[in-house]
């Protein structure tokens, strides 16, 4: 029988959680740097022993919570229940060596299993000379075979565990002496690569002088790229058959997938679906359907069930058949999924991204349906693949941006692949091993200020290689404040920068995920969202920094700032409490409810007039506004419709404004709903919201625009 696991803890059997479909993994068993998606290595899996020992001695877990992310909270955060106060007679010693083994700083761990397993025989000896229980007669006795018993149960732990790390848990070695560099290929922009099954051709997408994307083909050692499809329209996520004659990819904005044969030329669509791959047998191609509505992402083909779903489909495009659906994979836009085939064929590795804001790596075996968890970690992760001999590839986000990670598909330990070198993703495996392709991506971020007053006038303020959200420019039109990750994090700070560009400095310090800053109307204070990385949802709060003298952050309340009522007060989705909408004020006067559970209200028209949404019913998004003096928190009849849209409008206290898909910028009235063009123009301008920010009068608006620097790589035999 199976007592424990280590390799981490990851498989299944450990865990205290359940969830539909799914063996669920062992949160409480991480330790701190795993859980934070660090550096990992053996004293990993001696804190794992020091959870079990725990357990052992006071019959429950040290970490616990009622999900995921609290036991993850927890274990990074949280110090245990004092073994002493669960159970008094036990040996001081042995809580020594407990506590030794949970030390959340590696470094003040026990360094080997070895120095372990000296305190623990050493404690043993001690044991069988003298009791430790403070009382005399009968009970000293019960107490000093009680701590015998344990310590010998103690002991055969230790020896299991060291039976399993140095004999069966040896896992995948990266091999010191590989070799990585870079493929030179006569293009600015390329995106994902597929390597052949031999390892010596790269198949993938770049972008020629006019702007137009087609499949190339090019030897791994570099030199002459010529084209394989005849394609008008993009292709992209291109993938190799096992016998390296044809080619499947993804074509167009429908995501259709085609199949081309390598020596080129007019790809046949059998389907609809994203990231098709080759089954090792050659006979049937797995793809993805999104758990989204369309208007959601229109770049995605989506399901019909609301989940994200597998399917397969015949080479020639016959049989398209669904295989199982996913019920746990998070459901908002641009969520990560994707999956890798075992040599066997008989199962898939799943990249899963939870709603927790973290992903996680499932085997689901196509035969049976049963899944089971190799790593969850509190990284994203995106492209994964599978070796031949039990490695599996992936890419996965830290402290050093997208980098190459390895483990094997029995479990065991993750190794980093590629280290200190940021944006390294979509990997693919050669069927030997030997080669692994891979594409690298240096993405630069520009800050820009536009003019809406007709004279079209766009001014650069920032560039560089960091990820800008939220730009806002203050009511004085002097300096605007952003969110930014820079590279090589993973922690979202605020910035400030003045219009011009200079003096950049860094506002919030803290270890938490802060975005979303906005002014208030007097310019004197800032809100923004805050929360512990990888934690849920509800766990948001709302902060307030003074931009006068940059004093401590002040939180006001739990939940996500919607916005500015005046200079005194801000409105507050509690997320808490069913997602009521609050009045909360700046000089400690108690919060006043704005909405019931999900009307979504904001004050507008200075105060005069409310903006809402019932998000029960509305699942068409219609904006209605109505006189404050009408106002009841759930919507009254008296009111009118004025837009009907997604969520990419920007509220302003005059007026909703939306950038269309055209690039148009156009201007709702909440008085009567008519809709105003703007005279400005934008290029190459994606409308997410997060990336625009208008001011208050709407006079101006601050944007950021992105562009990729990227390249093909391979590392030559990267596995012992």
């Amino acid at each position: 029988m199976r007592i424990l696991d280590f390799g981490l803890a990851r498989k299944k059997g450990l865990s205290k959680l359940t969830k539909t479909g799914t063996t669920v993994g062992t949160a409480s068993y991480m330790s701190p740097e795993q859980a934070q998606g660090g550096k990992v290595d053996h004293r990993t899996d001696l804190w794992s022993l020091g959870v079990i020992l725990y357990e052992m001695v006071t019959g429950h877990l040290p970490f616990r919570g009622e999900h995921e992310a609290a036991i993850l909270y927890s274990v990074v955060n949280a110090e245990p229940q004092p073994i002493q106060a669960i159970v008094p007679d036990a040996s001081p010693e042995l809580v020594h060596i407990i506590r030794r083994a949970l030390e959340k700083d590696p470094s003040n761990r026990y360094q080997s299993a070895a120095d372990m397993l000296i305190d623990l025989r050493r404690l043993k000896k001690d044991t069988s000379r003298i009791g430790y229980s403070p009382v005399t007669g009968e009970r000293k006795k019960l107490s000093s075979r009680r701590n015998k018993i344990l310590i010998a149960a103690v002991l055969l732990v230790m020896f299991c565990v060291l039976g399993y790390l140095f004999l069966f848990n040896k896992g995948v070695e990266i091999n010191p002496n590989s070799i990585q560099r870079s493929v030179e290929v006569p293009f600015k922009q390329v995106s994902a690569p597929g390597i052949s099954p031999d390892g010596k051709y790269l198949v993938f997408s770049g972008e020629d002088e006019k702007k137009q994307w087609h499949l190339y083909v090019a030897r791994a050692s570099g030199g002459e790229s010529r084209p394989i499809t005849q394609d008008t329209i993009q292709c992209s996520l291109p993938n190799f058959s096992p016998d390296g004659n044809e080619i499947v990819y993804r074509r167009g904005p429908e995501c259709e997938i085609c199949v081309v044969p390598f020596d080129g030329g007019i790809g046949k669509k059998i389907g609809i679906g994203v990231s098709p791959k080759w089954s090792p047998d050659g006979k049937r191609i797995g793809y993805i359907l999104f758990p989204f509505k369309r208007e959601t992402n229109p770049f995605m083909p989506v399901s019909e069930s609301g989940n994200a779903e597998f399917w397969i489909i015949n080479s020639d495009g016959s049989n398209n058949k669904l295989v199982f659906i996913d019920t746990i994979a998070s459901k908002q836009p641009y969520d990560i999924l994707s999956y890798a085939w075992s040599p066997d064929g008989n199962s898939v590795a799943w990249v899963r991204n939870l709603p927790a804001m973290y992903s996680e790596i499932v085997i689901h075996d196509l035969r049976t349906h049963v899944e089971s968890r190799i790593i969850s970690d509190t990284t994203g992760k995106d492209e994964i693949c599978w070796g031949s001999n039990y490695q599996i590839v992936y890419s996965s986000h830290g402290k050093d941006g997208w980098n190459l990670w390895t483990i094997s598909s029995k479990g065991g330990n993750p190794v980093p692949i590629t280290k200190g070198t940021n944006n390294i993703d979509y990997p693919t495996i050669s069927s030997n091993n030997r080669w692994i392709a891979f594409s690298q991506v240096a993405l630069i971020n520009h800050l820009w200020i536009a003019k809406l007053n007709g004279e079209n006038v766009h001014s650069e303020v920032s560039s560089q290689e960091a990820t800008y959200e939220w730009p806002a420019i203050s009511p004085d039109g002097k300096q605007i404040v952003y969110c930014a990750t820079m590279p090589s994090s993973d922690e979202c700070h605020i910035y400030l920068i003045n219009r011009d560009g200079s003096n950049r400095r860094q506002l919030t310090f803290s270890k938490t995920y802060d975005d979303h800053p906005r002014w208030s109307p007097d310019g004197k204070f800032i809100s923004y969202e805050s929360q512990e990385r990888y934690s849920p949802p509800e766990s948001v709060k709302t902060f307030i920094l003074n931009m006068k003298n940059f004093e401590t952050p002040r939180m006001m309340r739990s939940g996500s700032t919607m916005g500015w009522k005046d200079s005194s007060a801000l409105e507050v989705r509690d997320n808490q409490d069913h997602n009521k909408f609050w009045t909360v004020y700046l000089d400690g006067r108690p919060a006043e409810q704005l909405s019931n559970d999900s009307i979504s209200a904001y004050s507008v028209l200075d105060g005069k007039y409310i903006l809402f949404r019932d998000d029960h019913r509305n699942s068409d998004t219609l904006w209605k506004v109505c006189k404050v003096q009408d106002w009841d928190m759930n919507g009254p009849s008296t009111s009118w419709a004025v837009w009907k849209g997604n969520t990419n409008g920007i509220v302003r206290s005059h007026g909703i404004y939306v950038l269309k898909s055209n690039n148009e910028l156009i201007r709702i009235s909440f008085l009567d709903g008519k809709q105003e063009k703007l005279p400005v123009t934008f290029s190459d301008f994606q409308t997410y919201r997060w990336r625009m920010q208008l001011t208050q009068d709407g006079t101006e608006m601050c944007y950021k625009t992105s562009e990729s620097r990227s390249k093909l790589g391979v590392i030559e035999n990267p596995f012992r």
